[in-house]
């Protein structure tokens, strides 16, 4: 979900934190992609009859980015604050998680046990028979073997290997039950996707929660896909606050008073008195000291400092060591083909069009430089023509065509 509203409160009162762009304009920067949100939008628009997987609208979009030399960096979730438990919840029994009841492994019925979050994949481990791996959207991973049963209590844990970003479970019972291991990592992808971004480890963050600013990301982007007529929104966070004359820490207090994922919000308060209450009294404790309990509801038990130090957290993790090489085109269809339903005809048509459409950007790129010694720039270099350019300078144009035909 985001932050509610916030999208409309920075077009209405800070227009000028936004920009127009298209996705020719991030040639050459790098842009990490919230994952979760990708996979979630391909999965959505795909109809259940086709049973085919969000993976293959992820291959189409990758090769975009990378023919318009866009360099991306996938970010996955990791294991969900206790904060977002409930929210995960709602989610799971609106999609109907029970749905994987018919598998006849057997794991279904004691994944209750571990988690009621929804269950995002299952997959055989490579050359055995016996043992699979369940992914759950809290962010957990298990290992399960079809030989052993499932306990009738919820399992206990202990501590098997741990690092910096991740960590190791092993089940504290004597004898072998599933699942055989949990692995977890910290973190939501939003947070860690805005401190890239603020490290400087990549140019800007690409997803459709606007949370990523409450995180501190200084550069959002939305709708950065592989359409061709897709205008892109960017949100700059200095000139936002600039423009809201807020502090981060008084950005962040309104976003939780706007409502986030992490607790409930104030009732009856809309983003225009919200941002007002905050510019008055500056904290969400100034806030509830002055607001109308009566027609503005105060949740009980309000939870907001915690959803505010998870907005402050660094997310410890190591810095990450990037690296980018030529598309395995063999292991593509392997995956997509021979794994998934995908047909090869398809992959590799679109692997041949990636290939001839590279070169050509490269060999145009490498006429340009031959040529920046003596080009002169030009207007549109500074004004990149978007959608929205094209369409009023194509009025303006035949407005001035008409006008010269009367005079003639």
């Amino acid at each position: 979900m985001g932050i509610t509203k916030l999208a409309n409160l920075i077009h209405f009162d800070a227009p000028e934190s936004m920009r127009r762009k298209e996705i020719g304009d991030y040639s050459g920067k790098i842009i990490a992609l919230d994952t979760s949100i990708v996979v979630n939008q391909f999965r959505s628009a795909l109809p259940s009859h086709l049973k085919l997987s969000p993976l293959t609208g992820l291959f189409y979009r990758t090769l975009t980015f990378l023919e318009h030399d866009i360099k991306p960096v996938f970010v996955l979730d990791g294991r969900p604050p206790n904060q977002k438990r409930a929210v995960l919840e709602k989610r799971a029994q609106s999609t109907g998680w029970n749905s994987l009841q018919s598998s006849n492994t057997g794991v279904c019925s004691c994944i209750r046990l571990i988690d009621k979050s929804a269950v995002t994949c299952l997959k055989w481990v490579p050359g055995s028979e016996h043992l699979f791996l369940v992914a759950h959207s809290s962010g957990c991973l298990y290992l399960y073997n079809v030989e052993h049963t499932c306990g009738t209590t919820p399992p206990h844990y202990q501590l098997l290997k741990q690092g910096e970003s991740y960590a190791v479970h092993t089940g504290k019972s004597k004898s072998a039950h599933n699942p055989l291991l949990r692995w977890t990592a910290p973190g939501e992808a939003e947070a860690l996707c805005a401190h890239l971004v603020k490290s400087g480890t990549v140019n800007a963050v690409a997803s459709e929660d606007m949370d990523t600013l409450a995180f501190g990301g200084t550069v959002l982007l939305r709708q950065l896909n592989a359409k061709r007529d897709s205008e892109v929104t960017e949100y700059s966070l200095p000139k936002l606050l600039e423009a809201l004359q807020l502090t981060y820490k008084e950005f962040v207090d309104l976003c939780i008073l706007l409502g986030c994922d992490y607790c409930d919000k104030i009732g009856g308060l809309g983003p225009s008195r919200a941002l007002k209450l905050i510019k008055q009294h500056h904290t969400i404790e100034g806030v509830m000291e002055h607001v109308n309990r009566k027609t503005h509801p105060i949740p009980p038990n309000w939870q907001y400092k915690d959803a505010r130090k998870l907005f402050f957290e660094t997310p410890k993790v190591d810095d990450p060591v990037l690296a980018w090489s030529e598309p395995d085109e063999e292991g593509l269809v392997q995956f997509l083909c021979k794994e998934r339903p995908l047909k090869e005809e398809r992959v590799r048509g679109r692997m041949k069009k990636f290939r001839e459409s590279l070169l050509k950007r490269r060999k145009q790129r490498e006429v340009d430089e031959k040529m920046g010694q003596t080009r002169q720039s030009r207007l549109e270099e500074f004004f990149p023509a978007t959608r929205r350019r094209k369409a009023v300078s194509a009025a303006v144009e035949a407005s001035s065509g008409r006008k010269r035909s009367k005079m003639k």
